[in-house]
């Protein structure tokens, strides 16, 4: 993990931070209009 992200340049990185929040987010979201659904 840590070697690949040292291979990888600075602007990967940043990248890959904003889209680990939107994801939790974004799955949170649809997790229980589908429980309800389901429910």
């Amino acid at each position: 993990m840590m070697s690949e992200r040292s291979e990888r340049p600075i602007s990967s990185v940043v990248t890959e931070i904003p889209v680990q929040p939107s994801l939790p987010q974004a799955t949170r979201m649809p997790e229980p209009s589908v429980s309800e659904a389901m429910a």
